[in-house]
């Protein structure tokens, strides 16, 4: 039987951060062209923080990518995902929060 990740009873809560293009994406640009200036700022924020596990692009979905993060609830998840990032502010990028209960590392 597989134990929890924790070794808890109750399993971890990890949340994705799952990006998409936004209202201020340039179609006229390649991905890799965007100014992702202030999303790369955030992530920073997140490695310093020690929450960040792991992000990058979604290769089958150009514009789409996503962002694996612990340690934090889910209020403030969704925080950090619309307020803080503020390549999500300013509408590079729109973000869905989802919770992960990690039952496996």
């Amino acid at each position: 039987m597989t134990q929890p990740a924790s070794g808890q009873d109750e399993p971890d809560l990890w949340f994705t951060l799952e990006h998409r293009p936004g209202p201020a994406w340039r179609y006229d640009l390649p991905e890799f062209e965007q100014d992702y200036t202030e999303h790369f700022a955030f992530i920073g924020l997140l490695r310093q923080r020690g929450l960040l596990v792991g992000g990058g692009p979604r290769p089958d979905q150009p514009g789409h990518g996503m962002i694996i993060i612990r340690g934090v609830d889910a209020a403030e998840a969704e925080y950090l995902a619309t307020r803080v990032d503020m390549s999500t502010v300013h509408g590079l990028l729109e973000v869905t929060v989802r919770p992960w209960r990690v039952v496996i590392q």
